[in-house]
């Protein structure tokens, strides 16, 4: 009898242990919830320079990919084509957002200015290990309804009030092409799922072209990370556990984290939010779908009137798909196009 004790209690010890590794992958979801992160590293301010007498060890997670000298220049990026696997996206900031400052430096940053600024510091690893490059064709305002709690709940609430530009023509002021995804930034309290940071489509609603997502901005070190890790998704790539990763959930203790200023963190952070690599699963699975957003529209390259006194325009078209140019001219009523 006293055997059998041990052996039950053997068991349960095992069970305990093994079920308190979590489940990360989320294949068969829905939604893909992004990892939760301590609430109290979000409301630390930098300090701008490392301190000459600093002694104390730090992790630099500037992107290694990056082009960026500074973070103004980020807003450079957002007319550039950085690489030729594009996704085309409305950003759609709700009335909590919309209302939102952040500092930059010293100066302060409004809404639209913070979205193109970590969205385009999140594109760098995606546009150096796969040629995926995020496009921003232009803002939304969404406003979000106050009663819901959860980010999940949140998601359907922008399906809901901006389906109808998935997929249509839009011409922007950077511009014009088919919308791919809709990015809704939120500022609203979610406490039935606090702390998380984004929100993506799992592969059944990315199958059924349902690209939506939902991103809530956190701290400027982690932000570009949020980036990267749920348009991960949006190519189809799981969350996992073991393995550094952009889409890996196990936990890093951080003392200081030095990204454009110096951090206090001393928390453990998920891997996911550091990271800018993928491990070779992730890899694979991404390379397999970054051409799923590809379109074939034409890229106006640049225009030109040659003649003062002739109605006549040269407009240069840059076909992505197949690299080509398309040269055309406009004589007003007829036209002329050569390859």
């Amino acid at each position: 009898m006293k055997r059998l004790k041990v052996v039950e209690l053997i068991f349960l010890s095992t069970f305990l242990v093994f079920s308190s590794v979590p489940a990360v992958s989320k294949a068969n979801a829905n939604l893909l919830t992004a990892y939760p992160i301590p609430e109290e590293v979000c409301s630390v301010k930098p300090i701008p320079t490392i301190p000459e007498n600093f002694t104390e060890s730090y992790l630099n997670t500037t992107n290694p990919h990056s082009n960026i000298v500074s973070p103004m220049s980020a807003f450079d990026e957002i007319d550039d084509m950085e690489a030729h696997h594009p996704i085309y996206v409305l950003v759609a900031g709700d009335e909590e957002e919309r209302q939102t400052w952040r500092w930059l430096g010293e100066s302060p940053v409004g809404w639209k200015s913070w979205e193109i600024l970590q969205i385009e510091r999140g594109d760098e690893a995606l546009v150096a290990n796969f040629g995926i490059d995020i496009r921003i064709l232009g803002f939304l305002e969404w406003d979000s309804d106050d009663s819901l709690t959860s980010m999940s709940s949140l998601w359907y609430d922008l399906e809901s009030k901006t389906s109808q530009y998935l997929g249509q023509v839009h011409c922007g002021n950077r511009w014009y092409n088919y919308v791919d995804a809709i990015i809704g930034i939120t500022a609203q309290a979610t406490p039935d799922e606090p702390n998380i940071p984004g929100i993506a489509p799992g592969p059944a609603y990315l199958d059924q072209g349902r690209i939506f997502a939902v991103l809530k901005w956190q701290v400027y070190w982690m932000d570009d990370n949020i980036v990267q890790h749920e348009f991960s998704h949006l190519f189809y790539a799981d969350d996992h556990w073991d393995d550094c990763c952009v889409m890996a959930g196990h936990t890093h203790s951080q003392t200081w984290i030095y990204e454009d200023g110096l951090w206090w963190v001393f928390n453990d952070i998920p891997c996911a939010y550091t990271a800018y690599s993928w491990c070779d699963e992730c890899l694979t699975v991404i390379d397999q779908h970054k051409s799923k957003y590809q379109s074939d529209l034409p890229i106006l390259l640049y225009w030109y009137c040659p003649y003062f006194n002739k109605p006549m325009t040269i407009y240069y078209w840059y076909y992505e798909d197949s690299g080509k140019i398309l040269r055309e001219v406009d004589w007003g009523p007829t036209q002329a196009t050569t390859r």
